[in-house]
Order: structure tokens, then sequence, then C-alpha cells
């Protein structure tokens, strides 16, 4: 018998509904602060991705730990738990030195961000 398919990412899976509400507790009501959080964080993930990959390529533990615990405290501020999880292994990964599961576990990352982009675009009323 074939394996179900996994159900599909929803906003409840990949984001955390507290984080996003912390910032709206935040906000003036016109949702500014809530867009320019996320608008932060869409304009670092390339930069984030990028460092990721170059450190992956150049076997750079250090480099790379450093990288994803950055890119994982700036998707924890726009309530990305998925990426959040993801980074953290990757930086313990950075740290021990041990760099084979490294290049899976980014793609993972890239596969999350994906994922999450729409639904932070929702978030701030945006077409996804």
């Amino acid at each position: 018998m074939a394996p179900e398919p996994a159900a599909a990412p929803t906003a409840a899976t990949v984001l955390d509904a507290k984080a996003l509400a912390n910032i709206r507790e935040l906000d003036d009501g016109e949702g500014a602060i809530l867009a320019e959080v996320i608008g932060i964080f869409f304009d670092e993930t390339p930069r984030h991705l990028d460092g990721l990959r170059n450190a992956v390529d150049a076997k750079d533990a250090t480099e790379l730990a450093r990288v994803a615990h950055a890119f994982k405290s700036a998707s924890g501020n726009v309530g990305a738990t998925s990426v959040v999880k993801l980074c953290r292994e990757l930086e313990r990964i950075g740290r021990s030195g041990e760099l084979a599961d490294a290049a899976p576990l980014l793609r993972e990352i890239e596969q999350q961000v994906e994922l999450v982009r729409p639904l932070l675009k929702k978030e701030m009323g945006q077409p996804a």
C-alpha cells in the first residue's frame, strides 16, 4: 500500500500565529509594523540563503553556523517556525563541523522559505 501524501502545508504548520500576533500588538492598527518586519525578512532572505550556499560550497563550518544562526533569528521574528527549526539544525551541524548533512538540509530550508513566502504575503494583505 502506498503511503498517504503529506498534508499540504498551512499557515498553522509553518507559521507561529502567536509571533505574528505579538507584532500586531505593537502596530497602530494599519499593519505598518507587521508589513515592515515581514518586508525586512523578504529583503534579507536572499542574502542569508546565499551565505548558507556559499558556506556549504566552501565547507566553512564556522560561517555556516554563523549565517544559520542569523537566519534562524530573522525567521523567528516573523514566526517562520519551520525555517527556524531547520536553521537550528543547520547551525548545530556547523558547530559540530560535520557537514555531510548540510546540503540536503539547506535544500529543505529553501523549500520551506518558498512555502512561507506566500503565507507571509497573505499576512501582509498582499496576493501570494
